[in-house]
């Protein structure tokens, strides 16, 4: 059955500073900034592939971005994929986590994501689903609730959207939480978010939107070269 993506709510994400510190347990990217993981447990990762398959992590260094403090379901896939854009100047960072069960039970699950370059600053944050048929609901709560939420429906098809919302933030990281409840037979098998970052602190880009639409036309959500099964 085809897949399809849609783009469903964007909020704004502005970090200053950076991170410092040792990270233990740390998988680190290599070229590409891309790889497939499995909860091994609601804290840690696996990859699927390379030397290390069997080996657990509690965070993943991407580029110049730290994911961690992970709250995963034991045996979701968890996918991270980067892109570039060379005409906006503007890196793309996206987290996608596939579990069958949300199209029957919904779930939740949670990570940060933290900067540790002090030039680098993230702008805006999207969600997106892959649904082929029914309606789900989800939440997306950004620092525990202080800014945001992104908060939308998607029915498929045509697919439709509710509750854009915009919201600065202050900080080196962002804690995100995603939850998902799944209305009329959803078939949801996957959420995604995906982070803009910018290279220098500045005015807000007017075209991030641009580039996360650009970002789902690439297919870096479903085609995972490998990372989420087809």
């Amino acid at each position: 059955m085809k897949k399809h993506i849609y783009l469903l709510a964007t909020a704004s994400v502005l970090v200053l500073g950076g991170v410092t510190g040792a990270h233990p347990a740390t998988y680190v990217l290599g070229p590409g900034f891309q790889g497939a993981f499995y909860a091994d447990s609601a804290t840690t990762l696996s990859p699927t592939t390379g030397p290390d398959v069997g080996m657990s992590f509690t965070a993943v260094q991407q580029q110049d971005k730290l994911w961690n403090n992970f709250s995963f379901t034991p045996g979701e896939t968890v996918a991270f994929s980067f892109s570039h854009s060379n005409a906006l100047n503007e890196d793309f960072h996206t987290i996608s986590v596939q579990n069958p069960a949300f199209a029957t039970a919904g779930g939740s699950l949670g990570y940060t994501i933290s900067s540790i370059s002090s030039t680098a600053h993230l702008i805006y944050v999207s969600g997106a689903v892959q649904q082929t048929d029914g309606e789900v609901h989800v939440v997306t709560t950004l620092n525990g609730g202080a800014f945001g939420p992104l908060d939308f429906t998607v029915t498929s098809p045509p697919p439709t959207y509710v509750g854009t919302t915009t919201a600065p933030l202050t900080g080196s990281s962002v804690s995100v939480v995603d939850t998902l409840t799944p209305i009329d037979f959803s078939t949801v098998q996957a959420v995604s978010n995906s982070f803009v970052e910018v290279a220098a602190p500045g005015p807000m880009p007017g075209a991030g939107l641009g580039g996360l639409l650009a970002l789902v036309g690439m297919g870096l959500f479903a085609r995972r070269r490998g990372l989420l099964a087809r």
